[in-house]
């Protein structure tokens, strides 16, 4: 089971550009800047090629139904790691590889997948199988169509981690794969690329469906059934987002062109709350991103 929210819905999830406001600290939104050393030496051009990934959806999938949910009463601040402790997939660090669509897919799989059963099964799905394998009109690490990874989960599954680790955020190479399609219908199993002797189980979802423009919907599903994917454009001054409530500023744009850019990209939302800090509410989303543990907490304004 999985749920998905696109470039059209970015007003409903609250991940979207704020351009209100003179700075980084105003009196409305305040979140901080943090100069990290994976991005030493790198340019804007390649944070926005390596660290993001994920391409704009098409129109058949932004025309996707609408999943009718019920209504239900909803607490002010939600975090799913509280209400399903073990079951909430560590954040990922996909490395120097545009690969945020299948990275976000993997782990939000491997989330619903815990929490459907009820634990029992907690594997970490390799958004290297993806990335590698899941090659009809994708790009590896060059960017991928979401509605193409689920698809690839549903109709042929994904192995765990360990059975087939990333790499690719290392070499920024998607490389060859490991478990070709022919290896689903040879009978003998499939075997890990780690390892033969590892288990080799390819695990399989249920098809994609779209939340309602309304945040409510979103809250619900979420509170509901687990993380949802979010997409949203990723502009110059969140590469350098360390705390507080995230909005996009103009600050870069004063110093021209050059310091200006944006690309698209996919995470997981976690929940929601509200912040006080700044003497008045506002609503936020929490959301995992995906390079590494070390990357800010990321609360995002609602709209």
């Amino acid at each position: 089971m999985s749920s998905t929210a696109h470039e059209d819905e970015l007003k409903s999830t609250g991940i979207k550009d704020l351009d209100e406001g003179p700075d980084m600290f105003t009196l409305l939104v305040r979140w901080s800047a943090r100069n990290y050393s994976f991005f030493w030496g790198r340019s804007l051009d390649e944070g926005i090629k390596y660290r993001l990934g994920t391409l704009f959806p098409e129109q058949s999938v932004q025309n996707m139904n609408e999943i009718v949910i019920k209504p239900r009463e909803l607490p002010p601040h939600f975090d799913a790691r509280e209400k399903w402790p073990g079951m909430i997939h560590e954040v990922r660090d996909q490395g120097d590889c545009g690969s945020s669509w299948a990275v976000s897919t993997s782990t939000i799989s491997s989330d619903r997948l815990a929490i459907i059963s009820d634990g029992r099964v907690n594997a970490t799905l390799s958004p290297q199988q993806l990335i590698s394998c899941n090659q009809h009109r994708q790009r590896g690490c060059e960017g991928g169509y979401l509605d193409r990874a689920w698809w690839y989960i549903r109709k042929l599954g994904v192995v765990d981690e360990q059975c087939y680790p990333y790499e690719s955020g290392d070499t920024r190479e998607p490389g060859d794969c490991r478990i070709p399609k022919r290896s689903y219908k040879n009978g003998n199993g499939l075997t890990c690329p780690a390892s033969p002797s590892l288990d080799s189980t390819a695990y399989k979802m249920t098809p994609p469906y779209r939340v309602a423009s309304r945040e409510e919907d979103i809250m619900t599903e979420i509170i509901t059934n687990g993380p949802v994917q979010a997409t949203f454009v990723v502009h110059e001054d969140f590469f350098m987002y360390a705390g507080g409530v995230y909005r996009h500023t103009e600050l870069a744009a004063e110093k021209g062109d050059r310091f200006t850019g944006q690309g698209y990209h996919s995470v997981r939302i976690l929940g929601w709350g509200v912040d006080h800090s700044t003497g008045r509410d506002i609503p936020y989303w929490l959301a995992a991103n995906s390079w590494g543990r070390q990357w800010g907490k990321w609360l995002v304004k609602k709209s």
